[in-house]
Protein backbone atom coordinates (compact mmCIF):
# COMPACT_ATOMS: atom_id res chain seq x y z
CA UNK A 1 0.00 0.00 0.00
CA UNK A 2 1.40 3.26 -1.12
CA UNK A 3 0.87 7.10 0.74
CA UNK A 4 1.30 8.61 -2.19
CA UNK A 5 0.94 8.13 -5.88
CA UNK A 6 0.05 9.52 -9.54
CA UNK A 7 -3.43 9.28 -10.82
CA UNK A 8 -3.72 10.06 -14.98
CA UNK A 9 -6.95 11.65 -16.16
CA UNK A 10 -9.09 10.95 -19.17
CA UNK A 11 -11.70 12.79 -21.17
CA UNK A 12 -10.82 16.76 -20.14
CA UNK A 13 -8.66 15.53 -17.53
CA UNK A 14 -5.13 15.27 -19.41
CA UNK A 15 -2.83 15.40 -16.85
CA UNK A 16 -0.88 13.15 -14.25
CA UNK A 17 -1.83 14.42 -10.48
CA UNK A 18 0.47 13.73 -7.78
CA UNK A 19 -1.91 12.83 -4.30
CA UNK A 20 -0.71 11.94 -0.78
CA UNK A 21 -2.61 10.54 1.47
CA UNK A 22 -0.33 9.82 4.43
CA UNK A 23 -2.41 12.75 6.60
CA UNK A 24 -5.78 10.97 5.87
CA UNK A 25 -6.72 9.50 9.40
CA UNK A 26 -6.99 5.17 8.62
CA UNK A 27 -6.17 6.07 4.68
CA UNK A 28 -4.93 2.20 4.59
CA UNK A 29 -8.99 0.90 4.79
CA UNK A 30 -10.37 4.72 3.62
CA UNK A 31 -8.70 5.10 0.19
CA UNK A 32 -7.79 1.66 -1.05
CA UNK A 33 -9.97 -1.39 -1.90
CA UNK A 34 -8.77 -5.11 -0.87
CA UNK A 35 -6.59 -5.44 -4.56
CA UNK A 36 -4.44 -2.17 -3.15
CA UNK A 37 -6.74 -0.01 -5.79
CA UNK A 38 -7.46 3.44 -4.41
CA UNK A 39 -10.91 3.71 -4.06
CA UNK A 40 -13.59 5.63 -6.41
CA UNK A 41 -14.36 8.02 -3.91
CA UNK A 42 -10.68 8.79 -2.86
CA UNK A 43 -9.88 8.96 -6.71
CA UNK A 44 -12.96 11.11 -7.22
CA UNK A 45 -12.08 13.30 -4.46
CA UNK A 46 -8.77 13.99 -5.95
CA UNK A 47 -9.86 14.74 -9.81
CA UNK A 48 -12.31 17.41 -7.69
CA UNK A 49 -9.52 18.73 -6.13
CA UNK A 50 -7.72 19.83 -9.73
CA UNK A 51 -11.27 20.71 -11.05
CA UNK A 52 -12.23 23.24 -7.75
CA UNK A 53 -8.21 24.84 -7.53
CA UNK A 54 -7.92 23.53 -4.02
CA UNK A 55 -4.47 21.57 -3.56
CA UNK A 56 -5.68 20.02 -0.43
CA UNK A 57 -8.35 19.65 2.40
CA UNK A 58 -7.68 20.44 5.73
CA UNK A 59 -9.95 20.86 8.99
CA UNK A 60 -9.96 25.07 8.68
CA UNK A 61 -11.02 24.56 4.76
CA UNK A 62 -13.19 21.63 3.96
CA UNK A 63 -16.13 23.78 4.49
CA UNK A 64 -14.95 25.86 1.72
CA UNK A 65 -13.71 22.26 -0.39
CA UNK A 66 -17.49 21.54 -0.19
CA UNK A 67 -18.83 24.66 -1.16
CA UNK A 68 -17.00 24.74 -4.37
CA UNK A 69 -17.58 20.64 -5.00
CA UNK A 70 -21.39 21.43 -4.51
CA UNK A 71 -20.91 24.51 -6.55
CA UNK A 72 -19.57 22.33 -9.81
CA UNK A 73 -21.77 19.45 -9.19
CA UNK A 74 -25.10 21.83 -9.15
CA UNK A 75 -23.48 23.66 -12.52
CA UNK A 76 -22.98 20.52 -14.39
CA UNK A 77 -25.79 18.87 -12.93
CA UNK A 78 -23.06 15.68 -12.54
CA UNK A 79 -23.19 13.06 -9.69
CA UNK A 80 -19.26 12.33 -9.31
CA UNK A 81 -19.53 8.88 -7.61
CA UNK A 82 -20.97 5.26 -8.16
CA UNK A 83 -23.16 3.56 -5.46
CA UNK A 84 -22.71 -0.07 -6.34
CA UNK A 85 -24.44 -1.63 -4.22
CA UNK A 86 -27.86 0.66 -5.15
CA UNK A 87 -26.81 0.79 -8.86
CA UNK A 88 -26.63 4.87 -9.49
CA UNK A 89 -24.71 7.51 -9.01
CA UNK A 90 -24.20 10.19 -5.80
CA UNK A 91 -22.87 13.19 -5.18
CA UNK A 92 -19.72 13.83 -3.34
CA UNK A 93 -20.89 14.78 0.65
CA UNK A 94 -19.34 16.22 3.92
CA UNK A 95 -19.44 12.81 4.57
CA UNK A 96 -16.95 12.03 2.11
CA UNK A 97 -14.77 15.50 2.56
CA UNK A 98 -14.34 15.38 6.27
CA UNK A 99 -13.30 11.50 5.92
CA UNK A 100 -10.37 12.80 3.68
CA UNK A 101 -9.31 15.71 5.54
CA UNK A 102 -5.17 15.13 4.51
CA UNK A 103 -5.86 15.04 1.41
CA UNK A 104 -3.06 16.36 -0.70
CA UNK A 105 -2.84 16.93 -4.49
CA UNK A 106 -0.31 18.76 -6.53
CA UNK A 107 -3.52 21.27 -7.97
CA UNK A 108 -2.97 24.25 -9.19
CA UNK A 109 -4.45 27.14 -6.58
CA UNK A 110 -7.01 28.96 -7.77
CA UNK A 111 -8.42 32.16 -5.88
CA UNK A 112 -12.22 32.35 -5.20
CA UNK A 113 -12.65 34.80 -8.20
CA UNK A 114 -10.23 32.95 -10.09
CA UNK A 115 -12.66 29.94 -10.10
CA UNK A 116 -15.98 31.41 -9.51
CA UNK A 117 -15.06 33.30 -13.20
CA UNK A 118 -14.10 29.62 -14.09
CA UNK A 119 -17.11 27.87 -13.43
CA UNK A 120 -19.00 30.47 -15.15
CA UNK A 121 -17.64 30.09 -18.18
CA UNK A 122 -17.93 26.37 -18.28
CA UNK A 123 -21.54 26.79 -17.62
CA UNK A 124 -21.67 29.28 -20.39
CA UNK A 125 -20.41 26.97 -22.54
CA UNK A 126 -22.18 23.54 -21.49
CA UNK A 127 -25.84 25.64 -21.34
CA UNK A 128 -25.59 28.87 -23.10
CA UNK A 129 -24.45 29.24 -26.49
CA UNK A 130 -24.00 25.73 -27.52
CA UNK A 131 -27.93 25.24 -27.74
CA UNK A 132 -28.01 22.11 -25.62
CA UNK A 133 -30.82 21.82 -23.17
CA UNK A 134 -30.79 24.17 -19.91
CA UNK A 135 -31.70 27.39 -19.07
CA UNK A 136 -31.29 29.23 -22.14
CA UNK A 137 -33.83 27.48 -24.26
CA UNK A 138 -36.04 27.97 -20.84
CA UNK A 139 -35.89 31.94 -21.86
CA UNK A 140 -36.74 31.20 -25.60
Amino acid sequence: MVETGEQYGTGTMYRTTKFNLADVEDFETLCYNEKGDVRLTTSALIWMLVEIGIPEITKKNFEQVMARIFLYQCAHRSSTLYNHDMKCWEWITWKHIKKHIGLWTDAPKQTRVQYTKKLERSVIIRYGNKGRTGWRRSFE
